[in-house]
């Protein structure tokens, strides 16, 4: 890649819309891994993305690995080990009989397509893969069946029907999208995007957990909503039937994911539990051991916003001393300073929640869409105290989910996927009749002034 920025061309990632510098005669086909969100893509994706946006802002990371070597290793290295195999197969097989070589042959049949099929799980999911996977063991029959006819051998009928029906199994799945063929397909959820899911009869999958666990809320097409994954970060969002690559929705932090059957799903990381965690372990360590339910106890005894803090603070990222920091940033805002527990985590608690309000009114802001409720999701939502305030904190009414929707979510895409339930849309109905869901209804008007409060703080 060249050193200097000025001969790079600025491209973006078309899942999370990282700005990407890159080589202006690179190769579009050449895929590579985004520093942000970790997925893969094609820089004919990334142009088509870039046009949407404006250049203007400041540079982003750049892309991990060079576009020259990886294109140069990979068109070198994968005819080296075609050859490779070919040649070790006729010298380990040249004198062997044919029921030998037959057995011999479905080693590398067995092989092939494992290995083709850990390759685009796990690195690479293309077409190619299964294209290599077929020439290596079709190239193996093809060298015996010229060596054995050169030896005088007439008898090739189950040398061929396996190179009929193993070859057949490289192409059996097909991806539904016409993106080519290649060991497992896609899942016939549409829009699923997780090629290699095993498609058919074989249930279907999501393209990760955070879609599964959508897919099993007792969420209504008839209203508007959003969800919170609570836990030591917090991730807050909302489905969508389209991404939104609007410059507002990239200043803002917000990234697009795949859904379940087509839709998108607009998402911001933000503030979690991670200070309170801190703070109480800084107090395990100087003698005074706090479990959970005391911390909540000792916040719902102590007076209302009292203070409050900007829990996105960068002075918060770090794991030292936290209740400390609380009261530092408590004092240069010239705010009242928490001195024991219960103040402190009250103070965390209140303004994680009159975040998430800032946050919800920044993607109303980029979708025009206000949500009507929200649901929560994750292990750390078994939190009555924080539920209230985030209840009130929003003004909408919060409902909570069990432990294991995720696992709800994926039988239900499973059961999409098979044709047991027809739409997503059904399968939300089938766990709104199916289970109790605990709702959270806003009371306290009293927040919108805190809310104002906070605003001024970040």
């Amino acid at each position: 890649m060249a050193d200097s920025k000025d001969t790079l061309k600025v491209i973006r990632c078309p899942v999370c819309l990282n700005k990407h510098h890159v080589p202006p005669g690179a190769a579009q086909a050449v895929r590579v891994r985004c520093t942000a969100c970790g997925k893969r893509f094609d820089l004919v994706c990334a142009l088509s993305a870039q046009k949407m946006m404006s250049d203007s802002e400041s540079t982003l990371p750049a892309i991990r690995q060079t576009w020259t070597s990886d294109a140069l290793i990979w068109w070198t290295t994968v005819p080296l080990v075609i050859l490779a195999v070919w040649m070790g197969s006729y010298l380990a097989t040249r004198d062997s009989r044919g029921p030998e070589f037959l057995l011999f042959y479905l080693g590398i049949f067995v092989l092939t397509i494992v290995a083709a099929t850990t390759i685009r799980h796990t690195w690479r999911d293309t077409w190619t893969i299964s294209i290599i996977g077929c020439l290596i063991f079709e190239g193996t029959g093809v060298i015996r069946y010229v060596t054995a006819s050169q030896a005088g051998m007439r008898k090739f009928e189950v040398l061929l029907l396996m190179m009929v029906v193993g070859g057949l199994f490289f192409f059996l799945r097909a991806k539904a999208d016409g993106g080519g063929f290649g060991i497992g397909g896609s899942c016939s959820i549409g829009g699923c995007g997780a090629s290699g899911c095993g498609g058919g009869r074989n249930a279907g999958r999501s393209s990760g957990t955070r879609p599964d666990a959508l897919a099993g809320l007792p969420a209504s097409g008839e209203v508007h909503w959003a969800f919170l994954r609570l836990g030591s970060w917090s991730l807050l969002g909302t489905e969508l039937p389209q991404p939104v690559v609007s410059s507002a929705a990239r200043d803002l932090d917000f990234a697009n994911e795949a859904g379940i059957g087509g839709t998108t799903l607009l998402t911001k990381h933000t503030a979690g539990l991670r200070i309170v965690e801190e703070c109480q372990r800084y107090w395990a360590e100087h003698e005074q051991s706090l479990d959970w339910d005391l911390m909540m106890h000792l916040a719902a005894s102590s007076p209302p916003f009292e203070s409050l803090i900007n829990p996105m603070d960068r002075r918060f990222l770090t794991p030292e001393d936290m209740p400390l920091k609380v009261r530092e940033f408590c004092r240069e805002s010239g705010q009242p300073i928490p001195r024991k527990p219960g103040p402190i985590i009250r103070c965390v608690l209140e303004s994680i929640a009159l975040y998430y309000r800032k946050v919800l009114k920044e993607m109303e802001s980029v979708t025009g869409r206000k949500p009507e409720r929200l649901y929560i999701i994750g292990g750390g939502g078994k939190n009555p105290l924080f539920h209230h305030f985030i209840t009130n904190a929003l003004q909408v009414p919060v409902i909570t989910t069990p432990d294991d929707m995720r696992t709800i979510g994926n039988v239900l895409t499973q059961a999409i996927a098979l044709g047991h339930v027809s739409s997503l849309d059904e399968a939300r109905r089938i766990v709104r009749d199916s289970f109790r869901f605990q709702t959270f209804q806003p009371h306290a008007a009293v927040w919108n002034t805190a809310f104002e409060r906070l605003e001024k703080l970040t």
